[in-house]
């Protein structure tokens, strides 16, 4: 729908709105106009998502810093969904131009060009909503590991290798199985299967790239924060575990 949203406003608005001149106004309606409304209202969703999300875990880590490193995964996710769809729809376009020219079909080529490829629509931009609240676990079980391995009375640098090293395998058992199963939701074929081919090609770029750079950024960049002199100690986490409130009868 979305698609003819956007040839309906190039296509015959614009070329309206010129002819009518100024006095006169033109403006999608209906389901369209509703369509836009949701699409506006997704945003806003994904946005407060993100707020929610970071002051869980300013709670969790009793830090306003660590959250912003387990947040870049976020922002990671979003670029691999991207690079999902651009992917899928490279992937789709030469296997129909391979069908077409097979089939002998004229005009192939501009055939492959017009079909229905994967857009931003609503349920795409609803699975990039869905990788905000699921790409941040990786990172935080690196993170919640170092600071229970430091609490245990490791150095900081040991304990991120340690952490890396116990939790490799949960997240790589965790993002595999996911990804798998929603090979059907992005590569499925019958009636029905392309509306959500978008929701499912961004859930699985998004896992795949975010946990691919997870991996290395988040101990990467804790590293950094350690040499620039913000270091995160046992004292200090002790300290941390004694000022918080403790509820009395």
């Amino acid at each position: 729908m979305q698609l003819v949203i956007d040839k309906v406003e190039k296509e015959v608005l614009v070329g309206a709105r010129n002819d009518l001149g100024q006095e006169y106004g033109l403006r999608i309606g209906g389901s369209a106009d509703e369509l836009a409304s949701t699409e506006k209202s997704l945003m806003n969703s994904f946005a407060y998502a993100l707020g929610f999300i970071y002051l869980l875990l300013v709670a969790l880590f009793s830090s306003f810093l660590r959250p912003f490193i387990v947040m870049l995964t976020v922002a990671l996710a979003v670029s691999g969904s991207f690079l999902g769809i651009t992917w899928n729809n490279l992937y789709q376009r030469g296997n129909i131009l391979e069908i077409l020219k097979e089939w002998k079909i004229p005009n192939a080529e501009a055939m492959a060009a017009d079909w229905n490829w994967i857009t931003f629509d609503i349920l795409t931009q609803l699975g990039i909503v869905i990788l905000a609240g699921i790409v941040v676990n990786n990172a935080i079980l690196i993170v919640h590991q170092m600071l229970n391995n430091i609490k245990s009375g490791m150095e900081e640098r040991e304990a991120l290798l340690v952490s890396c090293q116990t939790r490799l395998r949960p997240i790589m058992m965790t993002v595999i199985s996911s990804v798998f199963g929603m090979i059907p939701l992005a590569f499925g074929e019958g009636a029905g299967t392309e509306l959500y081919r978008g929701m499912g090609t961004a859930l699985i770029g998004g896992l795949g790239i975010s946990t691919l750079f997870t991996l290395f950024l988040v101990p990467v960049l804790i590293s950094l924060l350690a040499d620039m002199g913000f270091h995160t100690r046992k004292e200090d986490l002790v300290k941390e575990s004694l000022e918080a409130p403790v509820s009395s009868n």
